[in-house]
């Protein structure tokens, strides 16, 4: 039997599933994931079918990278920014053939790109939510292609993910009485200032340091977005150095990782998500979150736990895609 996904049909969704997992449940035996049940794909596949043509991929140097979320008919995709690379870009479409793509802007801090495709025949694009989903509501993913990339369930209201505390982006020596970097971490507050391993802190805002725990202190109650002075020993030399604390991206660390499959390497600090538990590779994200109805509520941005993945709500997204195409407009005019 098919089911046609329809949001006034909500109830008969419901009926559906349950049938479904019981029929695999007595004939199977029980399965990993009611998600996973082919019969439980099938149910999604209409809604893929219609609108999941607002997906799609993109490449680097002709290697995949990322989904993005087509957002008119003009050409211009939002996608994850941090996995796009330096290389040149192109996109495609279901089955259709690369086309070029251009970088208009970046939103750092939520890690969403604004593209441009050269030719934008024949896109969907996406349609968009007027309010966010209730907890427990059915979600889907789409890459562009027929299938379904994945089906889970939103897990909470949107919510605040960033840290209230700055963030250095460095690894210290353990050595008593002296504060010394083993390792800066890259595309971080430290690496922009210019912090190299083995450099020794001696002074923050003027005030000396005597151990690592009290420079570690000291960072934490700053936020994101302060600027601290470094007294800084590197070799022989004494240099005077300024870093902006930023969020920290990394997420919660967990030793069950290497079970889990990647994650994305920034895959925390951002403003509003949606978390639901729908299983995506970080490659996998950029690309639009749907509704039983079709309807975007928002983009897939990073793949941040065993079953916890993120999602920018899609006024978030509207809001900033409208910002950076407003800039593009500018550059064109000016």
């Amino acid at each position: 039997m098919r089911f046609r996904v329809r949001h006034s049909l909500g109830p008969a969704i419901v009926v559906a599933l349950l049938a479904v997992d019981a029929t695999a449940q007595r004939e199977r035996g029980r399965i990993r994931s009611l998600r996973d049940d082919p019969s439980v794909v099938e149910v999604f596949s209409p809604v893929v079918a219609e609108a999941g043509r607002c997906a799609a991929v993109i490449r680097s140097d002709g290697e995949i990278k990322v989904l993005a979320t087509v957002l008119d008919a003009d050409g211009h995709l939002v996608t994850k920014a941090s996995e796009l690379g330096e290389g040149e870009l192109t996109c495609v479409v279901g089955d259709g053939d690369p086309r070029a793509v251009r970088r208009i802007g970046i939103d750092e801090l939520e890690d969403l790109a604004v593209l441009r495709v050269e030719d934008p025949a024949g896109l969907t694009p996406v349609k968009w939510v007027d309010a966010d989903p209730a907890p427990g509501s059915w979600l889907v993913s789409t890459d562009g292609s027929e299938a379904v990339l994945g089906i889970g369930v939103l897990s909470a209201p949107a919510y605040e993910h960033s840290s209230k505390r700055g963030y250095l982006g460095v690894q210290l020596e353990t050595k008593p009485g002296v504060v010394q970097l083993s390792l800066v971490q890259p595309d971080t507050a430290a690496a922009a200032a210019g912090l190299l391993a083995e450099d020794v802190i001696l002074a923050m805002d003027g005030e000396a340091l005597d151990d690592r725990t009290q420079f570690v202190r000291a960072v934490q109650r700053r936020v994101p977005g302060d600027r601290i002075q470094l007294r800084v020993r590197r070799g022989a030399d004494e240099l005077d150095v300024e870093a902006t604390l930023r969020r920290d991206r990394r997420g919660a660390p967990s030793d069950q990782e290497p079970l889990w499959g990647p994650l994305s390497g920034i895959r925390a600090g951002f403003g509003l998500v949606l978390q639901h538990d729908t299983i995506l590779r970080p490659e996998s994200c950029g690309g639009p979150l749907l509704d039983v109805d079709g309807r975007a509520v928002g983009v897939n941005i990073a793949r941040a736990g065993r079953i916890e993945t993120l999602a920018i709500p899609a006024s978030v997204v509207r809001r900033i895609a409208a910002r950076l195409l407003g800039g593009e407009s500018s550059d064109r005019e000016g």
